[in-house]
């Protein structure tokens, strides 16, 4: 997509804000969960024991009346300051005036080998052993870790809604690791969310997963009923339960074609499997060449989503 001087997300305006990360990254964002080449571990545990020392999310508060949020969480190895970038973007815009952005810092310590050595960098839930490797369908998730991390999530839903936004317009977001607790966290929260964006993720604990018949696409509702697992492994009666509440909520899902980190492979697979199975609607973006990071056609794409999802109210 082009970059207009009016909605586009601009090379110009990312270099206002990160000027080395314009020079350092094609990519324009910092390296995140985890990056594509070896990570910093001993800087990334000197991160996370500074991100403790904070608030436990970074936020922006709405210019004017505040009538939206957008809760985006951070991949492995990084903080919520790593998406600061966006919301600052869309500040020096005048866009999304309204909005509030919502940068959680992960409190989970993960531990990540490296170098004969053992060192602790910020994630959401650990990482298995062969995160890299094998099918989506029969990957080990750490169930336990990715529950206490939506509960996360849920509370950080409920307080907005306190403040009295309105669910349907509160929008969750995150990036690989944070992507998977926002799809899951989406897809299962209370009440209908003005949507949910998932960035180079995949669909997490697939094999844990369970859905109310009612919400079940009905060309695989017989599958369903007949079995305890459909063909894409979903346990009925497990232990993270897909409501009826997010069937119309709308997903926008994006992933680079070049994602050695999270392989394109698993995204598309996780897109059908909530297509096909769950009947969600997602809009799928795919990005050629794109590693495991963003692009400013991402971005772009990314502002006119949300510019539908959370239109001012305010005239």
């Amino acid at each position: 997509m082009g970059h207009g001087d009016d909605n586009g997300i601009r090379l110009l305006h990312h270099a206002q804000i990160f000027p080395a990360v314009v020079v350092a990254r094609p990519q324009h964002i910092r390296p995140a969960s985890p990056p594509t080449s070896r990570p910093n571990l001993a800087k990334s545990t000197a991160t996370m024991a500074a991100a403790a020392n904070e608030a436990h999310a970074l936020v922006i508060p709405a210019l004017k009346r505040h009538t939206s949020t957008l809760i985006l969480l951070h991949g492995l190895g990084d903080t919520g300051k790593g998406w600061q970038f966006l919301a600052e973007n869309f500040r020096l815009r005048r866009k999304f005036d309204e909005c509030a952005f919502i940068l959680p810092h992960a409190q989970k310590a993960i531990p990540v080998p490296q170098g004969g050595r053992m060192w602790t960098i910020p994630g959401w839930f650990n990482v298995p052993r062969q995160q890299y490797g094998g099918d989506l369908l029969g990957r080990d998730d750490d169930l336990e870790g990715i529950k206490e991390s939506i509960k996360t999530l849920h509370t950080l839903i409920d307080e907005q809604i306190e403040k009295g936004i309105k669910s349907e317009r509160i929008i969750v977001g995150g990036f690989s690791q944070g992507g998977a607790i926002a799809l899951l966290g989406g897809l299962t929260y209370k009440h209908k969310l003005g949507g949910i964006m998932a960035l180079s993720t995949w669909l997490a604990c697939v094999k844990q997963m369970s859905i109310a018949p009612a919400a079940i696409n009905p060309a695989v509702a017989d599958q369903v009923s007949q079995s305890n697992t459909s063909k894409t492994k979903i346990v009925v009666n497990a232990e993270i339960p897909i409501n009826d509440i997010s069937k119309d909520t709308p997903i926008f899902y994006a992933h680079g074609t070049d994602d050695n980190v999270i392989k394109y492979d698993w995204g598309m697979k996780s897109k059908e499997i909530l297509e096909e199975t769950y009947g969600r609607k997602v809009e799928w973006h795919r990005y050629e060449g794109m590693a495991h990071s963003a692009c400013p056609e991402e971005l772009e794409d990314i502002e006119h989503w949300m510019e539908k999802r959370i239109p001012p109210m305010d005239k």
